[in-house]
């Protein structure tokens, strides 16, 4: 009887707690930029809670040489060799289409280094009527955040720097929702659907 309990209890739990699907996206385009041709590859895998991989963008593009918050015109200058890269932390998709974020690790460009980057890919490969793979893609600057209120009636709070996960308390297979105050843009600033994509040259994208 207690074998037979133990299982119950064990099946239960696993129905309770489902894993979140993951997505997989892939791939490697070029478009036209507004300073020549750019190339993009990725290789990125996530769900809501967490992500792993990279995305990179190469090819002439107007960056800013200046510190944060001073992107003025003035020093805005065109780098013809660009490159950069971006660690992949986080994954949000619908149906086939899939935003990707994370921190530019690397690039030829000092000033470029510890920005954000967002990459949203759509594969439209099973459309018949318009099967043309799109994308789009932005960079950002975090403003460091220097202070943090806490509750001075509860020791050692971790107040304003803490991350948490929220949950529908009325829906059992709720997967939850990460909340987090280690960055302001991320994966689910703006809903993937609202973005508008523009249409690759050559190249494939894979979602799966």
């Amino acid at each position: 009887m207690t074998r037979v309990a133990s299982l119950s209890v064990l099946v239960l739990f696993l129905v309770s707690f489902p894993l979140a699907a993951q997505t997989a996206a892939q791939g490697s385009f070029n478009f036209n930029g507004t300073e020549g041709l750019q190339t993009i590859e990725f290789d990125a895998v996530g769900d809501e809670r967490s992500a792993q991989g990279y995305f990179t963008l190469a090819g002439p593009t107007l960056v800013s040489d200046g510190e944060l918050d001073q992107e003025e015109a003035a020093k805005t200058v065109l780098v013809k060799d660009f490159t950069m890269k971006v660690e992949v932390d986080c994954v949000s998709s619908i149906g086939t289409r899939v935003t990707m974020g994370g921190v530019v690790r690397d690039s030829n460009v000092r000033s470029m280094i510890g920005r954000v980057g967002m990459l949203t890919v759509e594969d439209n490969a099973l459309n018949e009527k318009d099967p043309t793979d799109r994308f789009t893609f932005g960079s950002y600057w975090e403003k460091d955040i220097t202070w943090f209120p806490t509750d001075e009636e509860v020791k050692d709070d971790a107040g304003w720097t803490m991350s948490w996960w929220a949950t529908d308390a009325e829906l059992k297979d709720d997967v939850g929702y990460m909340i987090s105050r280690t960055r302001q843009v991320n994966c689910r600033s703006f809903p993937v659907a609202t973005y508008d994509l523009d249409p690759i040259n050559e190249g494939r994208i894979t979602v799966k």
